[in-house]
Formats: structure tokens, sequence, C-alpha cells
């Protein structure tokens, strides 16, 4: 059977850094090529996630075959989803109602102050030891990553001091704090405008992407609470040509996050006069073959199951005939 994992997998594959937004409300979704240049390719990326418009990363991100098949496999696999059961339904309609509700903030908060109660009493001073301790492990499975090249671990492990350091000293219990991020989730689940469980798993690709766009704004909004801005540091890339050979180049990459500078060097692959990232080519290849080899494998267990099924048929009516008694 296939499962609605595989359909996150694809999703995250396409849109990768980040999610996305719908741009103007009311307004059609941006359509935007991807750069001619390879700088170019990347300050549209980082103005397309400043902006929250996925859709319009969605095309800088993928050259366009790979953006169809990706989204005509996204609708397959959606069309073979199984109905949702009751259990589902039911808690996805508790789950959005409390999330919607015209009182969600205070009930929210009021559920959550136990929690930072107890957060107060057994962490208090000790947050910046949990953080160190966690920032080691990640380090090592960055170190130890079969999936990451080297470019990106180099620019993991950059990004992952300068966010060590603000995770050390999260106001984790400020109650205003918490408040104002409640708040922000209770907007971002009301604009997504969703109805049920059935609504959402029949969204489109590219609603689907307006919709993440929604949820990456709130994301955002929350995390600027607590003091990371994404889109300051979005606004801030900037990036250099380090070598160009025939339709591949090399590209310097550099940002502040949390006033760190942070800096990483990436191959980009130029398709059809534009250039994209070679890492999002490269995964979401492996990413479609690999689901679409699953489909394919599926097709042809069902068909060898029914041609299975069909000699089997036909004996028992050959057997029924035999047994009948003649006229």
């Amino acid at each position: 059977m296939i499962t609605s994992n595989r359909i996150r997998m694809l999703s995250l594959t396409l849109a990768l850094p980040l999610l996305f937004a719908c741009g103007k409300e009311g307004s059609a979704p941006a359509v935007a090529e991807a750069g001619k240049s390879p700088t170019d390719a990347v300050a549209q990326w980082a103005q397309s996630l400043r902006s929250n418009d996925m859709q319009a990363f969605s095309r800088q991100w993928l050259p366009d075959d790979l953006r169809q098949r990706t989204e005509a496999l996204f609708e397959s696999q959606r069309q073979a989803l199984p109905p949702a059961d009751d259990n589902e339904r039911d808690e996805f309609a508790q789950t959005l109602a409390k999330l919607t509700a015209t009182d969600a903030e205070a009930t929210l908060y009021a559920e959550l102050e136990p929690m930072l109660t107890k957060l107060d009493a057994e962490i208090g001073s000790q947050l910046p030891l949990a953080v160190a301790m966690g920032s080691g492990f990640a380090s090592a499975a960055i170190a130890e990553s079969t999936a990451l090249s080297d470019d990106e671990k180099q620019h993991a492990s950059s990004a992952l001091v300068a966010l060590t350091g603000w995770a050390s000293t999260l106001p984790l219990t400020d109650r205003d704090k918490a408040k104002a991020a409640i708040a922000a989730l209770t907007d971002t689940a009301r604009k997504l405008q969703l109805t049920d469980i059935d609504s959402l798993r029949a969204i489109s690709l590219d609603d689907a992407l307006n919709k993440a766009g929604v949820a990456a704004a709130g994301v955002k909004t929350i995390l600027a609470t607590y003091g990371l801005d994404v889109d300051k540091a979005l606004a801030s890339v900037e990036a250099s040509e380090v070598q160009r050979d025939g339709d591949g180049a090399r590209v310097k990459v550099s940002y502040t996050l949390l006033d760190k500078p942070i800096s990483f060097e990436m191959d980009m692959l130029q398709r059809d006069g534009h250039w994209f990232a070679a890492s999002g080519i490269a995964r979401t290849q492996t990413a479609l073959a690999a689901a679409e080899a699953a489909a394919a494998a599926e097709a042809a267990a069902e068909a060898e199951a029914a041609s299975d099924q069909q000699p089997s048929a036909e004996a028992s009516g050959d057997e029924a005939a035999q047994s009948a008694p003649a006229n």
C-alpha cells in the first residue's frame, strides 16, 4: 500500500530547504523562472523563501521536467491513499477545532502553564548543559551522515554553532513569549482554512505548497518571538562564483545567522539556460526513481495476483459444469 509518508517525502524533496507561502491574498501564486546565472539562482531562492512564496521557489529549485514528474507522482499517490478511518477523522477534527476555536489561545495557554512551571523547576540553570549535550550529538550525526555531502556537512556544522549559542539562552519559560507563540500558532491554523481531513488529503501539490507557505510564515513568527529571525538571515544571503565549467559551476554562499557569519560552497548545474542546485536535482531524481520503481513493482504484483486468480476461477467454473446433471 502506498503511504502518506511517501507523499511527505516527495513534497519535502521538492521544497527542500524550507516551506513556502501563497503570496498576496486573493492573487494567483507567482510563477518565477530559475536564475539565469548561478548567483542569480541563489538570490532568487533566498527572496522566494523570505517572501514565503513557495510556488516561485518550487520552480526555481527544480527543472520543469523533474517538477512535473514530482507533481504527477504526488497526484497518483494521493489518489491511491486509502480513505481515512474514523479514528483519524476524529483526531484531526478535534485538533483542528482546538487550534481554531475562538478561545483557542486561552485554552492552549491554560494547558501549557503547568508544563512551564514544571520546566522552571526541572531545567532552570541546566539548559546550557542540556543544549551542549544535544549539540554534541547533532555534531556527531552530521559528521557521520552518509546523506550529506562534504559541503553540506560544513554548512550544517557552521549553522549548528550559531544555533547552539542561541538555544543555550532560550527563554523557554517566559510566559509572554509563550502567549505570543500560541497566538502565532492559532493564527496560522486559521489561515490554513482546513475544514476536515478529507479536504487536506484532496489538495493538489500546488495547493499543498501554498498551505505550506502559510505554515512557514507561522513558524518564522514563532522563531522570531524567541530571537531567531529567519527572514533577516535570508535577507543577508550573498553568492559569488568560484568557478564555472560549461554547464557546471561552483558557488560560495554567505549569510549571517544570529549575528554569526556563515559561508559554504555548493555545486550548480545549468538546464535549458537556467541554474539549479546539483544536490536538489540529484536527490529529487533519486526519490522519484525509488517511488516510481515501488509503484511499478506494486502494479506488477497486483497484475500477477489478478492473473493467478483467473485460472482458479475458470477451473471452478469447469468443475461446476462437469458436476451439473445432464438434461
